[in-house]
């Protein structure tokens, strides 16, 4: 099928079906090519509209169905199927591209161009989008003129999500901006979605997880806006969103046929506090605090978006114009003990490098960061809370050296001191078994604050924690970093 297909009028230049099975027609629309998917509205749409351009006829939905189905059975008939992908991929030379919607932008090591001979790559959704037009030689450092965000190292760590957003094919780090009320939180979450993956919806709202998993499957970034809690089976979602994985469903409830999906995502949310409790979550996550905005800095509305507006193409080129030479310097970044992320904070260093920081300046931030997800974890854990309450070193009037006991006499120790830990005891686990579960959650966290916790296999299965030589509140603010400065290397962006 190298030629153009025509039935009945109406010119495909290729039918085709995607990983999954599903249909694709490419098509010409106001002089772009489209991939749209054949049963889709946007396909629909291209019907009605080529039918009524060329020739005044409006089409009945029969009509439309019978061609729908046409195209259908062409496109199975093909035997051809392409890996589609939404907004990034990588082409086979190991270029990375991203679809502009009015135009598609080829980045590599040798810089970045809008390309127009695009390869059959990408599809799109019907709330997808236009980029806005990349500037060459822009700053994406701008993107502080909208965000009051004061800590050197959340700074850099923005820099890199944000960079590292187009980078296909990696697990993303989950980005939670947090502050209080009047810290623009939801507007700049909105400016991030116009930069990355514009949208006709710039918050996702699910009722449940088949709507969760709509809408994660038709866009690249998730944005989450004013969340204040995450039920556990959507923070296990989440996760799955940052590292990828497969979801399987049944196409309508009164058979046994499964579609199934993979995808990875971009998720940024934002709220007064943490939404998430998970440790697992947390892990993958980096926590922004901002800060409020006071009245003398406080502009309205309409000039934000105006400024944004002006600035936006800049920041996008300054992005690109990084991305290229990260790519670049890739290569040649070398971590000896990965973290959590690896692939994320391996092209984190390369983004840094670019902006003249030392890798060392993005692992301190990232390790400060990891310290903030121990704390959340800890302070959102009454079980943690309770144990930590239990061995504090200043506790009267003789300390704790070890908690330790089977699965039920531990369990009756925490309930104990429930209250001195200010922990509402119904929030404790029930039962030795879901002590067991729950301390398995918190472990990694406990272990990096010095904790040791023994659960010996055999017949008597005591557990036993000791803390470390000296014990802190979860709730104890960590240390400030350093003030990270830039390098004198910084390599020249224009």
């Amino acid at each position: 099928m190298n030629n153009d297909v025509e039935i009945k009028g109406f010119k495909f230049k290729k039918l085709f079906c995607d990983q999954y099975g599903e249909p694709y027609a490419v098509v010409y629309s106001k002089g772009n090519q489209e991939i749209c998917q054949v049963s889709g509205k946007k396909f629909k749409g291209y019907l009605r509209e080529s039918a009524y351009e060329s020739e005044g006829q409006i089409l009945s939905p029969r009509t439309i169905d019978a061609l729908i189905e046409h195209c259908s059975t062409l496109a199975h008939l093909s035997r051809e199927s392409r890996t589609l992908h939404l907004r990034v991929a990588k082409d086979e030379p190991g270029n990375i591209l991203v679809d502009g919607i009015n135009a598609t932008y080829r980045i590599n090591a040798n810089g970045w161009e809008a390309i127009q001979d695009v390869p059959i790559i990408f599809r799109q959704t019907s709330t997808m989008k236009e980029l806005v037009r990349p500037k060459p030689g822009g700053d994406l450092r701008k993107i502080l003129n909208f965000i009051n965000l004061r800590d050197p190292d959340d700074q850099l760590l923005l820099f890199t999500f944000l960079v590292s957003a187009f980078v296909p094919d990696i697990a993303h780090a989950l980005l939670a901006l947090l502050g209080p009320q009047g810290s623009g939180k939801s507007t700049f979450l909105k400016m991030m979605v116009r930069l990355i993956d514009p949208s006709s919806s710039e918050d996702v709202h699910f009722t449940d997880e088949r709507d969760f998993l709509i809408s994660a499957a038709n866009r690249w970034v998730l944005p989450l806006d004013n969340i204040s809690k995450i039920k556990e089976s959507t923070s296990d979602l989440l996760c799955k969103f940052v590292t990828e994985s497969s979801f399987s469903r049944r196409r309508l409830y009164t058979d046994d046929d499964e579609y199934t999906r993979t995808f990875r995502r971009v998720v940024i949310l934002n709220g007064i506090n943490s939404p998430m409790r998970k440790p697992d979550i947390l892990d993958r996550s980096l926590l922004i605090n901002l800060d409020r905005i006071t009245g003398s800095e406080r502009k309205d509305e309409v000039s934000i978006w105006n400024e944004f507006r002006l600035l936006q193409p800049e920041i996008l080129g300054g992005c690109f114009d990084v991305l290229s030479k990260a790519m670049r310097i890739l290569p040649d970044i070398k971590l000896e003990n990965k973290p959590r992320l690896a692939d994320f904070a391996t092209w984190s260093c390369a983004i840094a490098r670019v902006l003249g920081y030392q890798d060392a300046d993005f692992l301190r931030a990232y390790e400060k960061n990891i310290e903030r997800q121990t704390d959340q974890a800890l302070d959102a854990s009454p079980l943690a809370s309770a144990i930590l309450c239990y061995l504090r070193d200043d506790r009267k009037p003789v300390p704790n050296r070890l908690l330790t006991g089977t699965p039920s006499s531990v369990l009756g120790t925490i309930r104990n001191v429930a209250s001195e830990a200010g922990v509402d005891e119904r929030y404790l686990p029930k039962s030795a078994m879901s002590l067991t579960h729950a301390l398995k959650e918190i472990q990694p966290n406990l272990e990096s604050r010095g904790y040791v916790i023994e659960r010996p296999r055999g017949k008597y299965r005591n557990i036993t924690i000791t803390p470390p030589k000296r014990i802190g509140l979860a709730s104890e603010p960590s240390l400030p970093s350093q003030e990270m400065k830039m390098s004198d290397s910084t390599v020249d962006l224009h």
